[in-house]
């Protein structure tokens, strides 16, 4: 189906099938998308502000400079999903997925990412400031280049983790964070092993 710039404002898309749908450039703000199969759609340029996409699954969809400020996408399934420069502050992204993913210069400032799974994503240039990633999985990422300052990383996992250029003052951190794995960063660097004393170094 092909929706561009089709106005769904405040739309219920209540366990909707849109697979593969071309919604470029929609208005969907405050629309309910919840548990819908949106693997493969394309949502690029599109408005989702206050939407939300709770526990529905965005496998490879595409979602390229749209705007997700206050979305609620816990739970959602965003595997191997494109979301570069995309706006998702304020935004509830509490235990989704996003495994693989593109978030590249995305705006996640004030998100709550709480549990939410990273691992091996593509976080280059991201801005977390004041995030929460409060047991997160951030294996394996590329933050090169990221902002985390403010951030809450308590019992983030940051294995394997590449921290380079990045900048994290003023973030909270609980001793045990990253069970002791070094960052490619520190490791390069010949780092701290621990990440309290690799925070410190970073502040």
């Amino acid at each position: 189906a092909t929706l561009s710039r089709a106005n769904l404002t405040k739309a219920t898309l209540y366990k909707t099938d849109m697979s593969g749908a071309y919604l470029g450039r929609a208005d969907l703000r405050g629309a309910t998308l919840r548990e819908s199969d949106l693997r493969k759609v394309n949502l690029g340029h599109a408005n989702l502000t206050g939407a939300t996409l709770r526990e529905s699954n965005l496998t490879d969809a595409t979602l390229g400079r749209a705007d997700l400020t206050e979305a609620d996408l816990g739970c959602a399934n965003l595997t191997k999903a494109t979301l570069q420069e995309s706006n998702l502050s304020e935004a509830v992204i509490e235990q989704a997925v996003f495994r693989d993913s593109t978030l590249e210069r995305a705006d996640l400032t004030n998100a709550n990412l709480c549990g939410a799974v990273l691992c091996g994503a593509n976080l280059h240039s991201i801005d977390l400031s004041g995030a929460s990633l409060e047991k997160a999985d951030l294996s394996d990422a590329d933050l090169r280049d990221a902002r985390l300052d403010g951030t809450d990383l308590r019992n983030a996992d940051f294995s394997e983790c590449d921290l380079r250029e990045s900048s994290i003052r003023g973030i909270t951190v609980n001793q045990g964070t990253q069970g002791g794995v070094q960052t490619r960063a520190e490791k390069a660097a010949g780092g701290a092993e621990d990440w309290d004393a690799i925070a410190r170094a970073y502040t």
